[in-house]
């Protein structure tokens, strides 16, 4: 027969098992979501370089809202329009933009170590409650 002191203590785990497992779930989308900013980030430093070698007068698309395309012919290659959020844009240079975007790519990276840090930790205690949960279990079983 199970005391009631018992059955608190495993009440209070499985609450912390749930916990920790829709942490877990939270932190992997996370995980998900920053790689995915680290590949879209790659792709734009690999156009900055593929910008370089262009020549003025290159027919080109631009994009002039979601999915929808106009044809254009690029005036010029040493200098890009960067958004600074609320339709708002700064000229740069190649070389500031690709700075700018290395430098968001390290921070990206630097959130992703943390979190990568968090999860082993989080999984850490998750697998130790999994453990405590089971020798309770067995040990009501038995």
């Amino acid at each position: 027969m199970v005391s009631e002191q018992q059955e608190k203590i495993i009440r209070k785990k499985y609450m912390e098992f749930q916990f920790l497992e829709e942490q877990l779930s939270y932190l992997s989308k996370q995980h998900e979501f920053i790689n995915q900013q680290i590949t879209e980030v790659d792709t734009i430093l690999m156009g900055l370089e593929e910008l370089k070698e262009a020549k003025p007068g290159l027919p080109m698309r631009a994009q002039f809202a979601q999915g929808i395309y106009v044809d254009a012919t690029l005036s010029s290659h040493e200098k890009v329009l960067m958004s600074i959020g609320a339709e708002v844009f700064l000229p740069k240079t190649l070389k500031e933009a690709k700075q700018t975007m290395e430098h968001q790519k390290s921070e990206l990276l630097n959130v992703l170590t943390n979190m990568e840090k968090g999860t082993q930790e989080v999984s850490s205690r998750f697998s130790a409650l999994q453990q405590e949960l089971l020798s309770l279990s067995e040990s009501l079983q038995g």
